[in-house]
């Protein structure tokens, strides 16, 4: 494998998964030494594989030193660094899996997130369970602000949620769930969505079915997850097309400052493709406008990442930038 030269030999690793030797992915060094070594930690080579490999996410951080790549020897590492930065690169060099991630980066294409990548069941406030929250604001991404809201409180009568996502399909599919679904067979009602809506990016169909089972157990088993459905359903429901690190007035325009509010913005802000393609400073500049603006509300606490990646959740009158967060972590 060819090295870039201004990286240090020692600082990379080569690790191709036999059944994927015409591939090329970036992995987080922390967290993959190399292939064998570190992936039977996930139970099966294949579901290693297609992790890495089928979202082909670009993990490219500020400092590329603390990345590895993963591919065919006869992958150009600098023509494919070309490909990501939008210039001019040539396609035989570099190995099929590159050219799937150049073209996912330059021509950007949203998965419709029927699931969470990460836990649907995510660490809680203590100090703010049973609040009822009046307005749940967060993306159309799986179970998770629903888990917040099971968490921490509905009333049918008072509280509303707010759905926002840039992805057309993805609120689409949100509006359908709230609207259409009864809360039994998620697997069933996620395929025909799919059936019906060819065009939308169903990347994370496959994992619908394997968690499934293990989402409704996080509600407390199927008899909580259908009463608490019901009362979801009966709340009322805003759903967005937009983009909130370009555009968060939108959304909360929608907000009363004299409710209470539970805002979940995942890792928007520290989501490093958009850390790749945006203009200098835009995600800083968004994110300390949307904290002065949700600080305007009576009660209203924030949960998510800053541009910094440091994982809050939090009263938002604790932010007081978007670099001095680390000591925050998540009120606990």
């Amino acid at each position: 494998m060819t090295y870039i030269s201004r990286l240090e030999k020692k600082d990379w690793i080569t690790a191709v998964h036999p059944k994927y030797v015409d591939s090329l992915m970036l992995l987080n060094i922390d967290e993959f030494i190399a292939w064998p070594a570190k992936a039977p930690n996930f139970g099966k080579y294949d579901f290693w594989a297609e992790n890495w490999l089928g979202d082909s996410t670009v993990e490219l951080s500020k400092t590329i030193e603390r990345n590895i790549v993963v591919g065919a020897p006869r992958t150009d590492p600098v023509n494919f660094l070309n490909g990501l930065m939008g210039k001019k690169y040539t396609d035989h060099t570099i190995a099929r899996g590159a050219r799937v991630i150049i073209k996912r980066k330059n021509i950007p294409s949203s998965p419709v997130y029927f699931v969470n990548t990460e836990p649907s069941s995510p660490t809680v406030a203590d100090p703010i369970k049973n609040t009822i929250f009046k307005q749940y604001v967060g993306a159309t991404a799986g179970f998770k602000l629903l888990y917040y809201a099971y968490t921490y409180g509905l009333d049918i009568d008072s509280t509303k949620f707010v759905w926002y996502d840039f992805d057309a399909y993805s609120v689409k599919f949100k509006r359908l769930m709230v609207e259409n679904w009864d809360g039994f067979d998620y697997p069933a009602f996620v395929k025909q969505f799919c059936e019906d809506n060819p065009e939308a990016n169903s990347l994370l169909l496959k994992q619908v079915d394997k968690q499934w089972l293990n989402i409704v157990e996080q509600f407390g088993g199927m008899d909580n997850w259908l009463d608490f459905w019901m009362q979801v359903k009966l709340c009322k429901h805003e759903f967005l097309e937009v983009d909130l690190v370009n555009n968060h007035k939108v959304i909360t325009d929608k907000l009363d400052n004299d409710s209470s509010t539970f805002f979940w913005a995942s890792n928007i802000y520290s989501y490093v493709l958009l850390k790749v393609m945006s203009e200098p400073f835009k995600l800083e500049t968004s994110f300390a406008e949307l904290m002065v603006r949700l600080q305007q509300i009576n009660k209203c606490w924030f949960s998510g990442t800053d541009p910094n990646d440091n994982d809050l959740t939090c009263d938002v009158k604790w932010v007081l930038g978007y670099s001095t967060n680390d000591s925050i972590g998540q009120g606990i």
